[in-house]
């Protein structure tokens, strides 16, 4: 409640707090009221190659990567800046080497990185340029991974909860072979 005087008569405001219909609200420091947090859970995350270009050992990768969302009654969508770090590296297919190779810690633009996620909608990150120096191996024998984490630098309205689905024990990294899109 806040109250001003003026003229000998005294103007008070109640400010009310709306009700909440989500599981676990937050109250941000500083404000009175709580408020339903952003709250997502990753089951899976699935990577396409739209197209694979090699030019003199140099290879560019346009992925598309599906997300899929475990819905709960907690689940809500998500709009902010830079919600999202996508990482990118090749993995070779056989278990003896357990390396990777051209890591890239982000290979989402600032646009795809900062895409909102509405509960229930589709939600794929389109036309990924991933660019690396191509090994001298068949593409038999290595996969493209990626790995979705929160933006480090996420800027919500709201407090934003990210999490995988704990039945999985890799749901947060999808890979295919780099024989997909070939040309």
């Amino acid at each position: 409640m806040t109250c001003t005087c003026t003229n000998g008569t005294i103007s008070c405001v109640i400010e009310e707090c709306k009700g909440l219909l989500c599981v676990e609200p937050v109250r941000p420091p500083g404000d009175c009221c709580y408020i339903c947090p952003y709250v997502v859970t990753v089951r899976k995350v699935k990577p396409t190659i739209q197209s694979n270009v090699t030019t003199n050992g140099h290879t560019t990768l346009v992925l598309a990567v599906d997300v899929i969302f475990r819905y709960t009654r907690s689940t809500t969508g998500v709009i902010g800046e830079s919600l999202w770090q996508l990482s990118a590296w090749i993995a070779p297919v056989n278990p003896t080497h357990s390396h990777t190779i051209g890591y890239t810690e982000q290979v989402l633009n600032v646009d795809q990185a900062s895409q909102s996620y509405i509960e229930g909608d589709q939600f794929i990150f389109r036309d990924v340029v991933y660019p690396f120096v191509a090994p001298t191996f068949n593409c038999d024998e290595a996969k493209v991974c990626v790995e979705l984490k929160r933006g480090r630098n996420a800027v919500t309205t709201s407090p934003f909860r990210f999490s995988s689905y704990q039945q999985s024990s890799t749901p947060l990294i999808g890979c295919i072979s780099l024989c997909t899109g070939r040309k």
